[in-house]
């Protein structure tokens, strides 16, 4: 590791007190050890955002945020006419036009000379280097060179497509393709983004637009790509500016045609810290503490969607893995960790397959001090974990449940004896996600349909809400990216005691608020007057989801 890269974990820590003292000698120790670079440890506990301030703020450079609300600078694609696209995406570079007209270049790294020497080539007149994040930079340049275009003729336009549909999916941090075909035949894809489905035109001719699965199937070695009458699953990957992506790929049979579901796993997302998740400081502290303990489950509950996994996998983070023997049980693996041993379950083997029940008992024989079980589905699964946590091991887990305390319900449904899961759980967090608002919204007075949703949720009626606009940083969606909205549940010698005997949903409840649960829709009310989402974001979760249900408690 270099001297210089230590040296400016000092900086970041001294003069500008993004790390704590503490915090950047635990860093620095762990990097000495380990295969990772110290960056990767420092942007694990600092934000991107704040670390590019501060290193342009000691350079001198100007700092761009491309996903930014108001910008001095603008794209202007006049720029690129002579330029190419890919270099640039090799270099991280992006030439903008200034509001006085001159230029200027958002740049990874203001300082590589391969990218000031190709630039000063093409503007002898002279620019501005200006420091942004790689990931924006190389994402913008993918809208420049997938501008899809294609002959009818061509015997490649489908291929051609797909890798354009994936190299687009990435830039618009979309989470899922997903293609299938209506009644007449023709062929719908569409992107999923931040949880909201947005359509996409098919620029192929008549005749090619069958052999779209065929050819998206044969990127899967597991897949056959000439059966799209039974359900298949595979895997592949590809890479998008010079970093690669894991994309799972599901086919089920359809009335109209074969549905196809991509799921893009792009492991940059696991940089997410639980501060930029929405987690309100409370929730945030109690988390913490909890995956620190020796012992103990932490069922994270919510329905498909929610965001379980991710809540799981960052709180992860926070173990450290090197000095703790961190397993995992999942299906599908979604992302790769480091120095954690991660099982995938696998039950198409007959007599030698991989179950949920027997592949935690597997796990357990490899002395494991904490163990990740991506869901519980079953009783023997639940019963194993819960006899972890109870003898010794820190447990994170998920379940489909609809509230924190209904988990123990959901459980005891299952077959779970409730004097285990009262021993066994030291926490329980459910959530939701809703969408957040780009950094370009405004705020006003509710309208009278917002006021209506506000009483109807409990919530007080805000002075001001969140208006969501839209801007070239949020692709003018009003929204970037998604918030967790949660409650918490500490059980206590109350809880556990209404668990055992059985108790009552409501008397259940009861015992859960006096051990200072909410139920979710307080925290939805924090991010509404936080005017970090809107109204109709919330209510079209706790409205839809939950009902009056969400509430009973407001009287306890």
């Amino acid at each position: 590791m270099s001297v210089e890269v230590e040296r400016a974990v000092a900086t970041l820590t001294l003069d500008y007190n993004l790390l704590t003292p503490e915090k950047a000698v635990r860093l620095i120790a762990e990097a000495r050890k380990s295969s990772r670079s110290l960056v990767s440890f420092v942007l694990a506990e600092v934000a991107e955002a704040d670390i590019l301030k501060t290193i342009a703020k000691e350079f001198g450079w100007e700092y761009i945020d491309l996903h930014g609300p108001t910008q001095q600078v603008r794209f202007d694609e006049g720029l690129l006419q002579n330029l190419d696209v890919a270099t640039l995406t090799k270099l991280a570079a992006l030439p903008l036009r200034a509001s006085n007209g001159n230029i200027v270049v958002a740049m990874a790294n203001p300082t590589d000379m391969n990218a000031q020497s190709y630039l000063d080539s093409y503007f002898p007149q002279g620019y501005t280097p200006a420091l942004a994040a790689k990931a924006q930079v190389q994402s913008r340049l993918l809208y420049v060179s997938n501008d899809f275009e294609t002959d009818p003729s061509a015997d490649n336009a489908v291929p051609a497509w797909i890798d354009y549909l994936l190299q687009r999916a990435v830039a618009d941090r979309a989470s899922d393709i997903l293609f299938g075909f209506l009644h007449d035949g023709s062929l719908l894809v569409r992107f999923n983004i931040d949880g909201t489905l947005h359509q996409l035109p098919v620029p192929l001719p008549e005749n090619k637009r069958n052999e779209v699965i065929p050819a998206l199937l044969a990127r899967c070695s597991s897949m056959d790509q000439t059966n799209v009458l039974e359900p298949q699953d595979g895997t592949f990957s590809y890479t998008v500016a010079g970093r690669q992506i894991d994309a799972r790929v599901g086919l089920i049979p359809q009335m109209n045609g074969p549905g196809v579901a991509v799921r893009i796993l792009d492991s940059a997302t696991l940089r997410t810290r639980p501060e930029d998740m929405g987690f309100s400081p409370q929730h945030l502290e109690i988390m913490r503490k909890s995956v620190q303990e020796p012992q103990g489950c932490v069922v994270v509950v919510g329905p498909t969607g929610s965001g379980k996994t991710t809540t799981l996998y960052t709180l992860l983070r926070e173990v450290d893995a090197l000095a703790r023997n961190v397993l995992t049980v999942e299906d599908p693996v979604e992302y790769r960790l480091p120095y954690v041993g991660q099982t995938q379950i696998r039950t198409d083997i007959g007599d030698r397959s991989l179950t949920w029940p027997r592949a935690l008992r597997a796990l357990l024989r490899q002395a494991p001090n904490v163990i990740l079980v991506g869901e519980i589905r079953d009783a023997e699964t639940a019963q194993i974990a819960m006899e972890a946590s109870i003898t010794g091991h820190l447990v994170l887990t998920t379940l489909h449940a609809r509230s924190a305390p209904g988990a123990y319900l959901r459980l005891s449904e299952m077959g779970v004896q409730p004097y285990m899961t009262s021993e066994a759980i030291t926490l329980l967090i459910n959530q939701r996600l809703v969408g957040k608002v780009h950094d370009c919204a405004t705020s006003r007075p509710p309208t009278i349909e917002e006021k209506h949703a506000l009483e109807t949720m409990g919530l007080p009626i805000y002075p001001e809400v969140a208006q969501p606009n839209g801007c070239p940083g949020c692709n003018g969606r009003g929204y970037l990216g998604r918030l967790a909205v949660s409650e918490l549940l500490v059980p206590d010698d109350a809880v556990r005691t209404a668990v055992n005997t059985r108790a009552e949903r409501r008397e259940l409840h009861q015992a859960a608020y006096n051990a200072g649960w909410r139920p979710i829709v307080s925290d939805a009310g924090r991010l509404i007057e936080e005017k970090r989402t809107t109204v109709s974001q919330v209510a079209a979760i706790i409205l839809s989801e939950f009902g009056d249900l969400s509430f009973e408690t407001t009287e306890l």
